[in-house]
């Protein structure tokens, strides 16, 4: 019965997590179904990117998503599972928004300068401008808080916080967040089947002992009394050897 309870439990909570929300840096509810959380588990907030698509992004670890799509190839600052991104597991929401010449209320374009160095925009002249800021790598875990800062490396001013680790760390993020949901619904269910089939075994023994047990206590009390009598077994006598004495018999009137 627990291990039922846990698979309503995990497929509660996976339900629940599946229809988290993302949200623009300016608070604005994203209502395309193809942004997604990178990762699906309650309570625990994420970036958002475009993975629920024939031609998914990758969801990196320093909260960027990675696209291979021809015309959009490259790195993008998209959405947030946190409506006023306060949250660590996010970028910084200063992160290419309007101010800092980019969109507050959709995705934008980030290029990428050299290793952690970042621009807001797809014109590679950026990376030589006051507007290039680093993202350091910080793998995003479950059940502690990973916190980043994004550091300008010239005068702008531009805050940010969560990262990633390397080009083999771009599907960690999403991994965690299908992997982990479907593994425990999966061991729940197998629980919930050993369960089911060790209670049908515990029946047909029970029924097989109790038609066993009825049968002997039928058969008890018969063999007790005995189903053929005791009959006391009886010999003929023989006849005495010695002849009798010849005796008159009495006259007539």
């Amino acid at each position: 019965m627990m291990l039922i309870t846990l698979s309503v439990f995990f497929l509660a909570n996976f339900r629940i997590s599946a229809a988290k929300s993302c949200y623009a840096p300016d608070g604005t509810q994203i209502e395309d179904d193809r942004y997604r959380p990178c990762i699906a588990i309650e309570g625990v907030q994420s970036m958002c990117c475009r993975i629920n698509d024939t031609d998914p992004d990758e969801c990196r670890a320093d909260g960027l998503c990675y696209t291979n799509k021809t015309g959009y190839a490259g790195y993008w600052r998209d959405f947030c599972t946190d409506e006023t991104w306060d949250t660590p597991n996010c970028l910084s929401k200063s992160i290419c928004n309007t101010t800092a010449g980019g969109n507050s209320s959709w995705t934008y374009y980030m290029t990428s300068c050299s290793g952690i160095d970042y621009c807001c925009g797809d014109d590679p002249s950026c990376c030589s401008g006051d507007n290039v800021f680093s993202i350091k790598d910080t793998l995003v875990t479950i059940g502690a808080v990973a916190t980043t800062t994004v550091t300008a490396t010239s005068s702008a001013d531009v805050n940010g916080t969560n990262s990633g680790s390397s080009d083999e760390s771009t599907k960690i993020a999403i991994g965690l967040g299908v992997a982990i949901p479907l593994t425990a619904i999966a061991a729940a269910m197998l629980g919930a089947g050993f369960l089911w089939g060790r209670k049908v075994t515990q029946r047909k023994w029970l029924q097989t002992t109790y038609h066993e047990s009825t049968a002997g206590q039928l058969l008890q009390p018969i063999l007790q009394q005995g189903i053929i009598p005791n009959h006391h077994q009886t010999y003929p006598h023989e006849v005495s050897a010695s002849p009798l004495s010849p005796t008159e018999l009495p006259g007539g009137k």
